[in-house]
Order: C-alpha cells, then structure tokens, then sequence
C-alpha cells in the first residue's frame, strides 16, 4: 500500500499539481550535485538554494505556512536563537548568520514542493538520482583506486606553479575528496533502494554499489565516512525490519545524546589515558583534544553558550602525540559539543526538542518500508558525518542534506 505520506496532510503541505519548473529543477540541481562533489561539495548549497528559487510558488507557499505542524516551528525557533547567539559572539561576521536564515528555508521549500508535484509518478526523479550517484560512486572509486591522481593535479593546477610540500598536497587532495565522499555515500543508499524496486538482476547492481561505496568511504583517511556508511546500512536495514520505529528511535536518541552530549564526553574523555592516546590514529588524538577544549568552552558559559561562529576566534594550540595542532580548527568536530559551545543550554535544548518533533512526527506518519529505509540512511549517515567530521553549521553538507531526503520521495509510493 503507499505511504500516508503520499497524502501531504501529515506534513502539512496543501495538494498541488504537477510543474515543469520541478523537472527542471530535479535535472538540473541532481546533475550539478553530481559535478560539484568532485570539488568537495563547496557548490552544492548553492545548488539545492537553486533548486528552491526555481520551484519556488508564493501563493502555494502562503497556503502552506498556515498549516504546518509545530515541528516546523520548532526547527524556526532553534535557528532563531543561533542568530541571536551573534548578539553576544566574539565573531562579528554576518555571513553565517544570513545562511542559516535564508538558506534552511529555501531548502525546505525545494523539498515540499517536490514532494507535491512529483506525487504521482517518481520515474523522472528516480532517473535523476541513479544518474547523480552512479556518477559520483564512479569518479569517487576511480580516485580512491588511484589515490585521488585526478583531484591531486588539479590542486596542483591551483598551485599556479608553486612547489607544494607533498604531505600538505595529499591533505588538501583527501580533504577534497572526502568531504565529496560523503554526498556520494548519502545518495547512494536511495539509489540501491530504486535498483531494488526497478530492476530484476538488482542483487548485482547493489552489490556493486555497496563495493564502490565501501571504496569510497575507506579511501580518503577520513574515518567519519567509514562509520557512518556503517551506521547507514545498519540503520537502514533496521528501517526495513520496523519502519515505523527504527528512524523515530533514532533521532530520539539522538536528541537525548544531544542534550546530554557534556556530561556523556567528559565521561568518556577520562576513559583516555595518555597511553591509550598516544596509541590512538593521529586523527582521534586530535579529536580528543579538540573535545577537551570544547568541553572547556562550554563550562565557560553553559547556559547560553559562546555565540554563533564563536569558535572561528579560538586560536589556541596544544600538544597532540608528537606533533602540534590547533584545539579549535574552525569547528569542534562534534555537532552535539559545537551546538552546546556556541548556543549553550537554551540552543541544545531547542535543537532537542525539535529532535523528538520530528521523531514523533515521522512515528506517527506511518512510513512505507522503502522510504523508512532510504531516509534512515540519508539522515542517520548524515548525523554521523557531523558528530565526528564536519562543522554543524556548514551549508554544504545541509545542501546535500536536502538533496538526499530528496532523492528518497522517489520511494514515497512503495510497499507498506
């Protein structure tokens, strides 16, 4: 049977009809995904910002706002007070702050008017999201197997003749690379699942796909990628097995990690002695140190937090193993932590709440298997990514984000 997601009034969206502006929208958008992830997914904000401008219907949108559900307000109210967080930040840039209005929006509004005109027939979409993640999974496998030759020369091309250190080249490469990694890894689970659906030798072709994805998450030394492609289709097949629980638990739990994530990581940190640190990869040393001194920060002002982009004036460095690092590079590497340093109490409990909204809102929405199973994987790999690898804030991977819930609507009227 489908999905009561199929009818938009769990999400609050008014019935609309098909538009060709969302065709084009989907083409376009899902094909520059596919080129802007071999740069490191730096375009790809501004691509699913795109996607929104051109799908974008105001009279649909005035009749939309009315009707949304408390979750959404929820999500308004906790980035809100992000922005009000600048108020009293160190950082005095603007830039950030823009973003996180403007963008989650138009993000959202890309997502919802999909979702309506696209309700009957998800051929268009499908085909668009095998061709984006077969693309990437192709040019991310091939640089993996080659140890990123291609991404390397054109670093070195940006170099504009300047002899570059070749372990600082390797880095810049796989930090390129792995950031693009991860918006391949999170179409990829979608993309199995259409293969399931639409093709009869579909044990091959997703047996390929997961190869390519295990090369391309193990390939770039970026941890992050290899547990979160473990969680992925750990959660992924629990959403098969309860498709009504597996995502909802998750994000509840997740918010419950959220909101105790000081308490939970100053008791895990005094589990690493100095042995077992310097026993660790140089990159967990690091991460160890750099939640130590989050922690710090976060002790310094718990109930309202350092301000949004405090984090950008942090400058202070320490001793990792033999080498020395900065303890703050830009981000805290641990979206629970980063939330609590610069937003404090108020600003983790707001993202909390909106945690166990939207947990509770997708309980009660009933998810057919296949779209409980592609949305586990985008949203459960995606939060990985964020607590041990990228900053919170940054649109990139919120682009690839929308993009990736996206590209699950082409399951919405699957089996139960």
């Amino acid at each position: 049977m489908n999905s009561p997601l199929a009818d938009p009034k769990p999400l609050g969206l008014a019935p609309d009809r098909e538009d060709w502006r969302t065709r084009i929208a989907l083409a376009i958008c899902f094909g520059l995904t596919a080129v802007f992830a071999s740069s490191g997914g730096l375009g790809l904000a501004a691509t699913a910002a795109l996607g929104g401008v051109i799908t974008l219907r105001p009279r649909w949108l005035m009749r939309m706002l009315p009707s949304l559900p408390p979750v959404y307000w929820i999500w308004a109210a906790a980035l809100l007070w992000c922005v009000l967080s600048l108020t009293w930040s160190p950082y005095s840039k603007l830039d950030q702050a823009w973003k996180l209005v403007l963008l989650p929006p138009v993000f959202l509004s890309f997502v919802a008017s999909s979702w309506q005109t696209l309700s009957r027939r998800s051929t268009y979409l499908s085909t668009a999201v095998i061709f984006a993640s077969l693309a990437m999974l192709s040019f991310f496998t091939l640089e993996g197997l080659t140890h990123g030759v291609i991404t390397e020369s054109f670093e070195r091309l940006e170099a504009q003749g300047q002899v570059l250190d070749p372990h600082h080249l390797r880095n810049l490469t796989y930090r390129t690379l792995s950031r693009g990694a991860t918006i391949a890894l999170i179409l990829a689970g979608p993309a199995c699942l259409i293969l399931i659906r639409t093709t009869r030798q579909w044990a091959l072709y997703v047996a390929l796909v997961i190869g390519a994805c295990v090369i391309t998450a193990g390939s770039f030394d970026n941890e992050a990628n290899i547990v979160a492609l473990f969680v992925a289709l750990t959660l992924s097949g629990l959403g098969y097995w309860k498709p009504r629980w597996a995502l909802a638990l998750f994000l509840a739990s997740f918010g419950l990690y959220l909101i105790l994530s000081p308490l939970i990581m100053h008791i895990a940190l005094q589990g690493f002695d100095t042995s077992v640190r310097e026993a660790l990869p140089p990159s967990w040393a690091w991460r160890l140190e750099i939640w130590q001194f989050t922690l710090d920060k976060i002790a310094q002002s718990p109930w309202i937090g350092q301000g949004l982009d405090a984090a950008r004036t942090f400058h202070d460095v320490g001793q990792v193993q033999d080498f020395t690092a900065e303890l703050m590079p830009l981000h805290a590497h641990n979206a629970a932590l980063h939330i609590w340093m610069e937003t404090g109490f108020v600003g983790a409990a707001l993202f909390t709440l909106a945690l166990w909204a939207s947990a509770y809102t997708l309980f009660k929405a009933k998810l057919s298997v296949d779209l409980s199973a592609s949305l586990s994987w985008v949203i459960g790999l995606w939060l990985v990514c964020i607590v041990l690898g990228y900053g919170v804030w940054q649109e990139w991977h919120h682009g690839a984000l929308a993009m990736g819930i996206l590209a699950c609507f082409s399951l919405r009227s699957s089996r139960a």
